[in-house]
This record gives C-alpha cells, sequence and structure tokens, in this order.
C-alpha cells in the first residue's frame, strides 16, 4: 500500500482537529500528520515540501478559499496539482 509522505490538518476548533488528526493517523495511509489553527503557518510550510493539506473552509485569520487562492500561484511556479 503506498501512504502519503505527509499531511498537514488545518482547523480552528481544536477538538476538529485532534480528531481529523486521530483519524488520519489510524487510517494507515499518512506516515506524518501535521496540526495547525493558524493557515498563514501552513501555507508557510506546505510551500517548503509537497504536502497533502485538509482544511476546514472556515478556518480564522483567512478562510479556507482564501488558503487555496495563496496556494494556487505557488502551485502553478512549481508545476504540481492542487485538489479540491
Amino acid at each position: 500500500m503506498t501512504t502519503i509522505p505527509r499531511m498537514y490538518i488545518i482547523d480552528a476548533e481544536l477538538i476538529s482537529l485532534k480528531l481529523s488528526e486521530r483519524l488520519v493517523d489510524h487510517s494507515g495511509l499518512v506516515k506524518k500528520s501535521y496540526c495547525f489553527q493558524d493557515p498563514e503557518i501552513a501555507l508557510a510550510r506546505a510551500k517548503a515540501k509537497k504536502t497533502l493539506i485538509l482544511l476546514e473552509i472556515t478556518i480564522s485569520n483567512m478562510n479556507g478559499f482564501e488558503l487555496i487562492n495563496s496556494l494556487k500561484a505557488f502551485i502553478m511556479k512549481k508545476n504540481l496539482s492542487l485538489f479540491y
């Protein structure tokens, strides 16, 4: 079975964040998951490595759509894929 090297989970609600982390870790499909409540920190880290991102649309500071738009320019420049 192929595993995903890393996954970023972004959610403003700590309970939802931890539940998502538990589900992802238990699935065995992801080698390492990282949790973020701040989408700007996740965005900065996501630009450093290829990463699968699971995000809530209504996060604080910037919503999920703003985060996707911020990633689009970077993704197009690096010839990566974005699925949402």
